[in-house]
């Protein structure tokens, strides 16, 4: 058991330091030190923790997985499991719900913080690969951990089912538990729960549409990530405190944020170099070196989100060297993958607007020499962004960029009215949401429209409108 102890212990240090290899060869050897399925499943959770880190997720799955069966719980191993599955937990969350005072009764022991654990840990690596699973998996530990009395865990499931209620729009649920999470981590002194609590709240604040806030988030995040020592969840959240400065139109800080998480994931070998990846090209236009940087990660294509940003990064850096036919390519395996696994989440639906897009600009490169094909280009790039308005009700910080790319699929059909009205309604949110390069793109495009409607003083707007987006865009053409 000592020989246990001491092979956990070093397994998790070199884990967290992303020495995932070494750390990897100590528990597996841990492993045949033990018998009895308590010591088992510890093992397999850091296993799977380690095999996610990289990128791993079928092998990270099996672990979590296997570990639950071990401590006799259930885990669904069909689509009909799955539905009643997640059925089963809603019903059990609502009367959590409306019958607060029957929580937190039963007592605590190791077994029910493990199990709390492994159904937290497993919400992870099933959100890159199935909602349906995900939904599941995040109600499972969050109504076993309200069954006991407040714990760590528990402060991490609210953290990440008050991002998940802010995805969706109930947002008054979102911040009631985001606040909770933090409010617990704090009350236990956990610097590590902090930050994931400061994470999923930032995330929360990002999917709202209220950027600044997100951006204080996750710089906390950050700090208390740095002081405990975990470079994967560090990198997570420097990936997602770029995403908060790109859509609050705070590109340089976007581009410096994505570079340098990036340049870390690489080294360490962490999945979010993808992710990184993908946030830098669309932040620099595809301005990058897309070949260079993406050989020097090895892809792993059962991580969905990973897979799909890679390939988003793809398709910008096409559009950028005047190739849409290629990016037409590379955005749609960047839908197609999400939606054929099921995983529909804030990253995956930007696929949508950036396809039509795509779309729009390669029928105008054919507009002369095919114009049949052209239309029919054009008309399913108005299909792509009429699905990505629909889905930005939902996730809004792809609303600006949906409404925006709707009316320029409706301009070049020449239907000018309807595509002034959607980007003025761009133009709103984006105002809305304080996202200020969004606002001067969408500014612009309603401007060229009320020129070509001949609407007195457009010239003049489209002049200021092009001096604005000239201001945001200058500073990173030179990093």
């Amino acid at each position: 058991m000592l020989l246990h102890s001491i092979a956990r212990g070093c397994g998790e240090a070199l884990m967290l330091l992303g020495r995932y290899p070494e750390a990897e060869d100590q528990l597996d050897g841990a492993v045949d030190f033990v018998d009895d399925p308590m010591s088992k499943a510890t093992i397999e959770v850091l296993l799977g923790e380690i095999a996610f880190k990289q990128g791993h997720l079928e092998e990270c799955i099996k672990f979590y997985e296997s570990g639950l069966r071990r401590l006799g719980n259930w885990v669904p191993r069909s689509s009909l499991g799955l539905g009643w599955g997640v059925i089963r937990e809603s019903v059990i969350q609502t009367c959590h719900t409306l019958l607060p005072g029957r929580l937190h009764k039963k007592p605590a022991n190791d077994r029910t913080e493990l199990t709390v654990r492994l159904f937290t840990r497993l919400g992870y690596p099933v959100a890159f690969r199935g909602t349906p699973m995900y939904i599941w998996a995040v109600l499972a530990g969050m109504n076993r951990a309200e069954r006991v009395p407040k714990s760590p865990s528990l402060a991490f499931n609210y953290g990440w089912h008050g991002s998940v209620m802010s995805a969706i729009g109930w947002h008054s649920r979102a911040l009631k538990y985001l606040n909770r999470s933090l409010e617990m981590a704090t009350e236990f002194n956990d610097i590590w729960g902090e930050g994931h609590s400061l994470l999923w709240k930032g995330v929360g604040y990002w999917a709202m549409g209220r950027y600044e806030e997100g951006v204080a988030c996750m710089e906390q995040a950050i700090e208390r990530f740095e002081k405990a020592g975990d470079l994967s969840e560090l990198n997570f959240a420097r990936f997602h405190l770029s995403c908060c400065h790109y859509s609050a139109g705070n590109l340089a800080d976007a581009v410096k944020e994505a570079r340098e998480t990036f340049e870390l994931s690489v080294r360490i070998g962490d999945t979010r170099a993808n992710c990184s990846l993908y946030l830098w090209s669309k932040a620099m236009g595809g301005d990058i070196s897309f070949p260079d940087l993406s050989a020097r990660f090895k892809p792993n294509r059962s991580d969905i989100l990973s897979t799909s940003n890679l390939d988003k990064a793809e398709g910008y850096w096409h559009l950028f060297h005047g190739r849409p036919e290629d990016a037409v390519g590379a955005f749609d395996r960047a839908c197609q993958q999400p939606v054929k696994h099921r995983v529909l989440i804030y990253h995956t639906v930007a696929g949508a607007p950036a396809l039509a897009k795509a779309l729009r600009l390669s029928a105008q490169q054919v507009e002369q020499d095919d114009p049949k094909r052209a239309g029919h280009l054009r008309r399913r790039a108005l299909r792509l962004a009429k699905r990505a308005a629909w889905l930005s009700l939902l996730f809004q910080t792809e609303r600006a960029i949906s409404l925006r790319e709707l009316s320029l699929a409706y301009a070049d059909l020449g239907k000018i009215r309807k595509a002034l009205k959607h980007a003025e309604r761009s133009c709103t949110v984006a105002s809305g949401q304080k996202a200020r390069y969004e606002l001067a793109q969408s500014t612009l495009v309603a401007s060229r429209l009320r020129e070509q409607l001949g609407i007195p003083g457009a010239n003049e707007q489209v002049q200021a409108a092009e001096a604005t987006l000239r201001e945001f865009e200058e500073p990173i053409s030179r990093m």
